[in-house]
């Protein structure tokens, strides 16, 4: 079972693919110019537990985004590798 949880709380070094965006034509405008849309593949790779800027990697770049908008982007994590 895949979870979908949003942008903000995912942890350091999940990855997850973009599910949905929970905003109007402006956000989704926004957020598609640095290359997040739905079928976008990110990684966390911050994990501050105030509500700063949340920083991912997405398109072979790293990007920091607000805590805000990171809440309305819907993640639906990848499963995790067992080591085995």
């Amino acid at each position: 079972m895949n979870q979908v949880i949003n942008l903000a709380i995912m942890e350091k070094g999940q990855i997850g693919t973009v599910a949905g965006i929970r905003g109007g034509g402006n956000l989704r405008l926004k957020l598609a110019s640095l290359g997040i849309h739905t079928g976008s593949k990110v990684t966390k790779s911050s994990n501050i537990f105030t509500r700063g800027p949340v920083v991912i990697y997405v398109g072979g770049m790293e990007i920091a985004i607000g805590y805000k908008m990171a809440c309305k982007i819907l993640i639906k994590l990848h499963p995790v590798e067992s080591d085995r």
